[in-house]
């Protein structure tokens, strides 16, 4: 989702100004600017050399377009071709470019606190008794609904990075990252995540999952994210920390779930503590400010029942 800026090369009359000629000198929004470019770029690698060649011959500024559009391009093309599935060669490109833009672009900053997540365990052990399995509320609905909550608290956090400005997004969208059998990732949006009761949000996440894996996720889902979350507790990682994915300027992390030593009311005694993280934007936030925002999620996590 990276602004990826097109000049027409004043020095230059190889490929790369042969294909923005083509593409027309007309100022396309970004839908326009995906049906005309687009097209006329055979791989990642070759996008890569283009923008390489640009780089290296600044000059008079066509159009933007948005990386996100890039990958949403894969998704389509990938649902057209693939019904089954993605084009997990092509997904993997898209996230690497996207994730050296950001590493390049984005100065990142970096924190992570622990939380006690044993009311949370009881709650889902005392909630779910009354559920039927295909009902029942797991641990990850209350970890995104937290975040969810506290990134509507700390709009700084939620919205977009552009043309060195940031826009707070309007409603709370959770990019929430899924991995993909095969290989790939992808990290689609619960749109109004913070709106959605538990259930509400536990169903979606069932079914973004499972459309996720079989290549039917909507391009608006890859779009549309304006924070993310992102955890590999189930992969055994007590830390994770994240690469924020542009133009948002935050990324949520969650680890495993561990047994460790905690106190209790002036009492050492074993908890169920989960790791969080924040990798977030020194453009937008500092350390300060995100050390709120985590403390906030660990407060919501506490009080389960009034997610």
């Amino acid at each position: 989702m990276t602004r990826l800026h097109l000049h027409l090369l004043s020095d230059s009359t190889g490929e790369t100004l042969e294909m923005i000629a083509k593409a027309g000198l007309a100022q396309f929004d970004d839908a326009d600017v995906v049906r005309h470019f687009w097209p006329m770029v055979r791989s990642q690698q070759h996008l890569d050399r283009i923008m390489g060649d640009i780089a290296a011959h600044p000059g008079l500024v066509l159009f933007t377009i948005v990386s996100a559009d890039i990958e949403r391009a894969f998704v389509e093309k990938a649902q057209k071709t693939r019904p089954t599935g993605f084009d997990l060669a092509s997904m993997r490109s898209a996230i690497a470019a996207a994730m050296a833009r950001s590493k390049r672009e984005i100065p990142h900053y970096y924190l992570a606190q622990p939380i006690d997540m044993t009311p949370c365990e009881e709650w889902l052990t005392h909630t779910n008794a009354k559920r039927p399995p295909s009902d029942r509320v797991l641990l990850g609905a209350l970890l995104v609904k937290a975040v969810a909550l506290t990134a509507a608290k700390f709009p700084a956090f939620n919205g977009f990075y552009r043309n060195d400005v940031f826009e707070p997004a309007s409603s709370v969208h959770m990019g929430t990252a899924i991995a993909i059998r095969g290989g790939g990732l992808a990290a689609p949006a619960l749109h109004d995540a913070d709106q959605l009761s538990l259930a509400e949000l536990m169903s979606r996440m069932r079914d973004l999952v499972q459309r996720t894996r079989t290549g039917r996720i909507r391009s608006s889902e890859i779009s549309d994210p304006t924070i993310t979350v992102s955890s590999l507790g189930e992969r055994g990682v007590e830390t994770l920390y994240g690469i924020i994915y542009p133009p948002q300027v935050a990324i949520v992390g969650f680890g495993k779930v561990v047994a460790r030593p905690w106190v209790v009311d002036g009492a050492i005694g074993p908890r169920s503590v989960i790791d969080i993280t924040l990798s977030g934007d020194h453009r937008v936030t500092d350390g300060h400010v995100g050390a709120l925002f985590l403390a906030e999620i660990g407060k919501l996590l506490q009080e389960p029942s009034k997610l």
